[in-house]
C-alpha cells in the first residue's frame, strides 16, 4: 500500500502474543512490520487470492510475508506467484494450496518487514502517514491523519481534528514539492491554505460510525 507521492501504523511484534505464528516461530523480534494489503476474494482453485487495499503486485523482494489478524499471531508464508489479474494484484502463497485454504485467509492482513520495502523518490507508505500532523502552507496544524485509503484515482487521507474530519486527496496540487512527509518530525506538509477545505469538514458526531472508526 504505497501512496503515490512519496500499508495500520508500523507494528512491532508483540512479545506477549499468546500463540506463535506456526512451528517456525513468531515474527523476528526487534523487526518492524507493516501491513501491505489484505487477503481478498479467492481466485481459481489453486489457492490464489486478490490482494485488497493495494494497487500493484507484491514484489518478490519483500521476501517472507506474514498473514494474520495481527502481526503478533500472523503466520509466515512465501510467495509462489504475484502478478496483476484484471487490473488487481493477485497472490499465490504457500499458506494456501487450494481454494478453501484461500477462503480461510480472507480478510486477514498481509505484513512485510519494513526494512525490505524500498520506496521510490516521492513515495511513502500508508503506515508512515497514519498519525502524523498535517500542516498547511503557513505551518498551521490542521489535524492528524486518522486513516488512509485508495479511492481509485488517488490515495486519500482522512484528517481528524477533534470531532471533525475531512478527506484530502494525496495529489501534487495539495502536497508540498519534494518530500512532503517528514517522518522525523511526524508531519505531512501541504502547499495550500487550510481555508480551502472549510466547506468540506464533517462533524463525526452527526454521522453513523463506519468500519474502522472505533
Amino acid at each position: 500500500m504505497n501512496a503515490k507521492i512519496p500499508t495500520p501504523a508500523p507494528q512491532k511484534p508483540k512479545p506477549d502474543a499468546q500463540e506463535p505464528a506456526t512451528a517456525a516461530g513468531p515474527v523476528a523480534q526487534g523487526s518492524t512490520y507493516v501491513a501491505i494489503g489484505k487477503v481478498g476474494k479467492p481466485h481459481g482453485l489453486r489457492g490464489a487470492f486478490f490482494v485488497a487495499n493495494r494497487s500493484e503486485p507484491i514484489p518478490s523482494s519483500y521476501g517472507e510475508l506474514w498473514i494474520g489478524a495481527d502481526v503478533g499471531v500472523a503466520r509466515p508464508t512465501r510467495v509462489r506467484a504475484s502478478h496483476m489479474q484484471a487490473d488487481r494484484p493477485l497472490l499465490l502463497c504457500t499458506l494456501a494450496d487450494h481454494r478453501s485454504g484461500a477462503e480461510a485467509l480472507t480478510g486477514l492482513l498481509i505484513f512485510a518487514e519494513r526494512s525490505r520495502i524500498k520506496l521510490r523518490p516521492g513515495e511513502m507508505l500508508w503506515s508512515d502517514l497514519e498519525g502524523v500532523a498535517v500542516l498547511d502552507v503557513h505551518g498551521v496544524t490542521m489535524g492528524r491523519v486518522h486513516h488512509v485509503y485508495n479511492a481509485g484515482s488517488c490515495d486519500i487521507v482522512e484528517l481528524r481534528s477533534g470531532a471533525r474530519s475531512v478527506d484530502i486527496p494525496l495529489i501534487d496540487a495539495y502536497l508540498a514539492p519534494g518530500q512532503a512527509l517528514d517522518i522525523g518530525r511526524g508531519t505531512l506538509q501541504l502547499q495550500v491554505a487550510a481555508e480551502i477545505f472549510d466547506d468540506v469538514w464533517q462533524d463525526q458526531t452527526k454521522r453513523p460510525a463506519a468500519d474502522g472508526d472505533a
